[in-house]
């Protein structure tokens, strides 16, 4: 956990996995980009923040907040595979020359305290685990949740963190079943409800024993509230999804797509299904749920049906017949749209007890889909970018649009800005290029017609080149005007290529003869950015930083102070700053006690004084 001063958000905040707990991917307050000024004219790479390891997770955004000797910011938060947590600003990276804000470790080399070497399961890419999973952000507790995967050389003796009753893979004999850490692998995004942190596990490399684990923790306490295991008389059915937090509703109840395992409903073994779980004391219950047909063909031929994460419809998807919709889709390729008022459990010959299947995606699904304004757009592996209209709680059984570009593995998850429901536009990170050990491609699609691709960062040449080696899942997140790519040891920040806006221009101030004057401007825009001070507007010579700061003050350095910053597609010059140098005001007393005050004029003074000469006093304004 990292704690945070903040103060109420004016601009977006992106708290969460895939931006709401629906997971609809859709930021409908996007004022700047549009289809128009999105083009490789108007739009591009910004900066790139250095990180210490692999980026899986989604970056997290928090606007207005309060950082100590540093005023307000915007923040991106990034975590990393070596158990690292940055903040970043989002805005700008002058002020700090790309250092980060703030920045924590959880390993401890030195005492025995490292990340965990994934060498001890056979295999190295990634080289090593730390923090996989997307966090989740309170600004009201003002607290950051992530989980970090450590290895501790310790005297102290294996620890249980939760058990469950039961006799599948991995107990005790006395019929528990142990979460086993080294198994577990914590790689869906976490939730964050009703004072419960959920913190959900797949396997690492499917190498048994494992199961689908979620366990709550109070969010104050940390102390474990609940525990669920998704096959505690089986094994496998890890709850993965490509990185995907599950869903939430408005009830609170959670919902998830689990991985190959064991399906036996009446021993509680749920693989390969969709699950609508309740919060009840101290456990999760399955109070609905669906297995499609050949659930026993999915697992044999390792086509998880929990590789795509659950999608929320708003309920201006639904139809009166069924209101309340969440659709999926697996390694099979096939999309499920399911009433989470009645999943339908499994049927031995087909799926025709849910709304609609469509075996329209030319390969398997690993990632979630996004929706907007009465559409769903979802990509397969080996295939295009389509969308598909929902009329009556049913999907158009053809795309309405799709895209040129056919992906490779892994397929893409898509997110999408909009202003309302004007100026839509579908944004992809194209990730396949992690098998070449090349950086990620942004994409942006005008949401209404995915043949028209307004934007492709590899068409810029070096100019909008991102950051690092691609990593597999990767969720862009745009917010406030810039879009943000995490990929291998880089975040890199887009957005309009324009004139910089001052976003925190000098103050004026008043100082004694002798004293020292500090005037600082920040600047959002395309960087790089150049400064020049102005003193009564004449440039000052050698001022070209974003700081002016000089000491022995002279009275001769009263004026009107401004800068102008700049970069290669405009200037900007701020408001005027006074600084006034003042001598030291002089206060005589008379013997009559008559107080006499010289001082600069136009300036406000206060005078205090003791009752006695008792240090312990108070002082009082006269």
């Amino acid at each position: 956990m990292w704690f945070l001063a903040t103060r109420a958000p004016a601009a977006v905040n992106v708290l969460t996995y895939h931006n709401d707990e629906a997971r609809t991917g859709q930021n409908l307050q996007e004022t700047k980009l549009t289809p128009v000024n999105v083009n490789t004219n108007s739009f591009g790479k910004w900066f790139s923040y250095a990180v210490d390891g692999y980026v899986f997770a989604q970056p997290l955004i928090l606007t207005d907040v309060d950082v100590p000797g540093k005023g307000t910011r915007n923040l991106v938060f990034v975590v990393t595979q070596h158990d690292s947590v940055y903040a970043f600003d989002a805005d700008s990276n002058a002020d700090e020359s790309g250092d980060p804000i703030w920045h924590v470790n959880f390993t401890d080399p030195d005492n025995g305290i490292t990340t965990f070497p994934t060498g001890e399961l056979g295999f190295d890419d990634p080289p090593e685990i730390g923090i996989t999973s997307t966090p989740a952000l309170d600004p009201d507790s003002e607290t950051l949740y992530v989980v970090a995967k450590t290895k501790e050389v310790t005297s102290v003796e294996a620890r249980y963190v939760a058990t469950v009753p039961g006799s599948g893979a991995g107990n005790d004999g006395k019929g528990r079943v142990l979460f086993d850490s080294f198994h577990q692998f914590q790689r869906a995004g976490l939730v964050l409800r009703d004072g419960v942190v959920q913190v959900t596990f797949a396997s690492a490399g499917d190498i048994d024993p494992y199961h689908g684990w979620i366990l709550g923790y109070d969010s104050q306490t940390l102390q474990t509230v609940r525990v669920f295991n998704d096959t505690p008389n089986g094994g496998e059915g890890g709850i993965w999804m490509s990185g995907a937090a599950p869903a939430v509703d408005t009830q609170g109840d959670l919902y998830c797509i689990t991985g190959n395992g064991s399906f036996d409903p009446g021993r509680g073994n749920f693989g390969d299904s969709f699950l609508r779980l309740t919060p009840s004391n101290a456990s999760l219950i399955v109070t609905d749920y669906f297995t499609p047909f050949n659930q026993a063909d999915l697992a044999s031929r390792d086509l998880d049906l929990g590789t795509g994460g659950a999608l929320l419809l708003p309920d201006e998807a639904g139809s009166p017949e069924h209101p309340h919709l969440v659709v999926g889709c697996g390694k099979e390729g096939v999309i499920y749209l399911v009433d989470r008022d009645r999943m339908g459990h499994f049927s031995a010959t087909d799926d025709s007890q849910i709304v609609q299947t469509l075996r329209k995606l030319g390969g398997g699904h690993v990632g979630t889909a996004a929706y907007f304004n009465g559409w769903l757009y979802i990509q397969g592996s080996y295939d295009y970018l389509k969308a598909f209209q929902l009329t009556d709680g049913r999907l158009s059984t053809q795309p309405v649009s799709q895209s040129a570009y056919k992906a490779e593995y892994p397929n893409v998850t898509p997110s999408i800005s909009a202003n309302g429901t004007e100026n839509g536009i579908v944004w992809i990170v194209q990730t396949d290029t992690f098998y070449q050990n090349a950086p990620p491609i942004l994409r942006a699609y005008n949401a209404t017609d995915l043949t028209e691709e307004i934007y492709n960062s590899s068409l810029a040449n070096d100019r909008d080149r991102l950051g690092g080696r691609a990593m597999r899942f990767t969720v862009p997140v745009i917010a406030n005007g810039k879009v943000y790519v995490a990929s291998a040891n880089s975040l890199t920040i887009l957005g309009n290529l324009e004139p910089p806006t001052i976003i925190r221009p000098p103050s004026s101030q008043v100082v004694i003869v002798g004293g020292q004057v500090a005037l600082e401007v920040r600047a959002s825009g395309s960087p790089p950015f150049s400064y020049q001070w102005q003193f009564a507007g004449n440039a000052i010579y050698g001022a070209t930083n974003a700081v002016l700061a000089w000491t022995n003050a002279t009275s001769g350095q009263t004026g009107r102070y401004t800068i102008v910053v700049s970069n290669a597609f405009g200037a900007v010059t701020n408001a005027e700053a006074i600084v006034i140098v003042a001598e030291p005001p002089k206060l005589k007393i008379s013997q009559d006690l008559e107080l006499s005050l010289t001082a600069r004029g136009g300036l406000v003074y206060r005078i205090e004084y003791l009752d006695d000469l008792d240090a312990s006093g108070d002082w009082q304004t006269l």
